[in-house]
């Protein structure tokens, strides 16, 4: 081991206001060095610091050091949106356009220092060096604009870092497959795209033109706290533990298996390490712990197993979540619960009970991924004990209590350390799990009655990891909570900027152009294209299955020109089709980044904004009577048909038929026959109970045709 890079970042006050992060990330740092960099240069920034910096972004993640912190107040400030134009670019009315912020300080212990340390970095010459040193000393901000900053760098010989300790007040954070935080560091295209963004966002400060500029680039990489472990273990049916099959244990009976772990638990330390049992005590059991104590404490979280609706949500496994400041070494916790039998007596092991599981640490860490995340959603599986409230069973009781326990909880994630905005939150006695327990359920007398005990949802405004364990019985097995994962966005609206808008009559080409976009982003390495967007499989010819299993294009017009296009996902409109996860999760990706569609005589259609639909758009509102607002054509060819209308209406019967629709009452208000015998319907629809939409039926429905549209009056 050679050389390690070490650059160290000293704020002059012990508060930081960098938001959405902790640690703070590579990337900011990053940033950070690239403003300094350009501070009072414009546009002639220095070539060799810049070059220094490329190379520091083809660096592998390095390790990051954070003094010890918490979490300050949150403070609410209405700040003024740059968004003039709507109100006229008048000032004093410039307080209808501001905007909620919300600013939550982080109170450092001092010296209020961060390092970064690359502890192997790749060849770096002495010009390069002597560049970086130059581009580290002009950084003069870290976090926000209110966190000044001052930062060095050197490089430290390897007799150093193993010699020296890291002091008491910092915390190491490591790239880690399994670690809670998501930290952006950069890549070698990410000084490139903050350049192109810098730009973008002068250009348009410069002509008054708004629109969004592009993102940085970077790569995200999992952190961890070293020192910090997260066990798991299988419960096993004694006798052949490794052998035999996993011990289902009742979901309402967690308080007690967790009690039972942490008991057994701290007799075998405590037998090992008879010098350390009042430590033991204070950690592994928590009594004569303090708020101090928090993270040195272990947590042992029973998981549940859940997957389907049809799940038995049994407890088969226990997680042991250890922090980077216990004193107990995750090794050691390891080896005291491997192979530790529920039905031995905690103080003299004799085996009392053989009825009872044993711990085998697991090697299979699929169902411990499903309490990760990252998610904004997320719903308790063992219920959380707050404050007691009365309840009665009036509504306006129940409604009180509810009211009451939801604020509570937000106490709860205080105490937990979830910091970060709440979105929402929902309580309930009864259980989120089709198969779950309710509340009351799992009350255990005196401390935890049914009174305290409640379900709760929590919906962050940003993704967060797990494990997330809420209320008083958070080390007692109550309170677990797993992720829900939300619905992929599978329709789709791009509102267009207004300078491209083509006119109504375009819609032909301004579809067609936009299938042969997301075709080319649809494609793979091999130059194949998902038929998602395509419509064939890997032959040449169109996929034969029968069914409409790709996107649904439309345009929509307003004033005479097309200011939104639709696109929507196959199974949305064909209720037969259940998609997989990966088509699920490939769909937006593929629409999402859409920006630019080169459309002919139609011209460059440029993307202002890509969104869900929602019941805002016509079409996919909820109704039972529907109009169609382009023409159906009908499926099949007509042959020598005369009655035209009773063929229309029998050709739209059967395509909602296909479509998993019950069968309307079809009223044919026109026909038109066109040059080679196609016709095109204008109908009207009476389902027997309301339809959601978006309903596009017929031959031509892929292309916008036959989109039907509530009839919200009488005609």
């Amino acid at each position: 081991m050679g050389e390690a890079l070490l650059i160290e970042v000293a704020l002059y006050q012990p508060y930081w206001h960098g938001a959405k992060e902790w640690p703070p990330s590579p990337l900011r740092l990053f940033q950070a060095l690239l403003a300094g960099v350009g501070l009072g240069c414009g546009e002639a920034l220095e070539t060799e610091e810049l070059a220094a910096l490329e190379w520091l972004a083809a660096q592998a993640p390095p390790t990051v050091h954070a003094p010890r912190s918490r979490s300050g107040r949150a403070v609410r400030m209405f700040l003024p949106n740059n968004d003039l134009d709507a109100v006229g670019g008048e000032l004093d009315r410039i307080a209808s356009v501001r905007d909620e912020k919300w600013v939550r300080p982080r109170s450092l212990e001092e010296p209020a220092e961060f390092r970064f340390l690359w502890r192997e970095p790749g060849a770096l010459n002495p010009e390069t060096l002597a560049a970086l040193e130059r581009a580290v000393a002009k950084l003069y901000q870290f976090g926000r604009g209110i966190d000044p900053a001052f930062a060095r760098t050197r490089l430290c010989p390897a007799q150093e870092l193993e010699a020296a300790a890291r002091p008491s007040a910092e915390l190491e954070f490591a790239p880690s497959a399994e670690g809670p935080a998501q930290l952006r560091c950069p890549e070698p295209a990410t000084l490139e795209s903050l350049r192109a963004r810098h730009a973008n966002l002068a250009a348009r400060s410069k002509t008054g033109y708004l629109r969004q500029a592009e993102p940085a680039r970077f790569r995200t990489v999992r952190y961890g706290e070293t020192g910090a472990a997260l066990l798991l273990f299988e419960l096993r049916s004694a006798g052949t533990a490794l052998g035999a099959g996993l011990f289902a244990w009742s979901l309402r009976a967690a308080h007690d298996l967790v009690t039972l772990v942490r008991d057994a638990l701290a007799a075998r330390l405590a037998a090992a390490l008879p010098r350390c049992s009042a430590e033991i005590e204070r950690v592994v059991v928590g009594r004569g712990a303090q708020a101090r104590d928090k993270d040195r404490r272990i947590q042992i979280i029973p998981l549940p197993s859940v997957g389907t609706e049809h799940t038995d949500p049994a407890i088969r496994r226990i997680a042991v979540r250890v922090g980077g400041e216990c004193p107990i070494a995750a090794s050691d916790l390891a080896w005291a619960l491997s192979g530790l039998h529920l039905g031995a007596d905690a103080g003299t092991g004799e085996l009392l009970d053989e009825t009872r599981p044993v711990l085998v640490q697991a090697e299979e860490r699929r169902m411990l991924r499903r309490y990760l995340g990252p998610e904004r959603t997320w719903q308790t599986v063992t219920p959380v004990a707050l404050r007691a409230h009365r309840s009665g069973r009036e509504g306006s009781a129940r409604v009180a209590a509810e009211s009451a326990a939801g604020a509570e909880v937000q106490n709860a994630l205080r105490h937990a350390g979830v910091d970060g905005p709440v979105a929402s939150i929902r309580v309930q006695k009864e259980p989120w799990l089709s198969r779950g327990k309710m509340a009351a359920a799992f009350a255990r007398t005196p401390r935890f009655e049914g009174s305290r005990l409640w379900h709760c949802e929590v919906v962050f405004q940003e993704p967060r990891n797990g494990p997330l364990v809420l209320g008083d019985g958070r080390y007692l097995g109550l309170g677990v909570m797993m992720p829900v994962a939300q619905p992929a966005n599978d329709a789709l609206v791009l509102t267009l900027s207004a300078e491209s808008r083509p006119p109504a009559d375009s819609a032909g080409v301004a579809v067609e152009a936009l299938r042969r976009a997301l075709m080319s982003r649809a494609r793979d390495d091999a130059g194949g294209v998902d038929p998602l967007f395509s419509g064939h499989e890997d032959s040449p010819g169109p996929a034969a299955s029968g069914r409409h299993r790709h996107a649904y294009l439309a345009a929509l017009a307003r004033n005479g020109r097309i200011d939104r296009l639709l696109v929507i996902a196959g199974w949305r409109v064909d209720r037969r089709w259940t998609p997989t996860d990966r088509e699920r999760a490939h769909f937006p990706r593929v629409v999402e980044g859409l920006s630019e569609i080169k459309a002919g005589r139609a011209g460059v259609l440029r993307v202002e904004h890509c969104a869900s639909a929602d019941d805002s758009e016509e079409e996919f509102r909820e109704s039972r009577r529907w109009r169609t607002a382009t023409p159906y054509a009908p499926t099949r060819h007509a042959r020598r048909e005369t009655d035209w209308t009773r063929f229309a209406a029998q050709d739209l019967a059967r395509e909602c038929e296909r479509r998993g629709l019950p069968v309307p009452q079809i009223l044919i208000r026109s026909v038109a026959i066109g040059p080679r015998g196609g016709a095109e319907v204008q109908a009207e629809i009476e389902f027997p109970a309301p339809q959601s939409g978006p309903l596009l039926l017929g031959r031509t429905a892929h292309a916008g045709g036959g989109r039907f549209v509530p009839v919200t009056a009488a005609p």
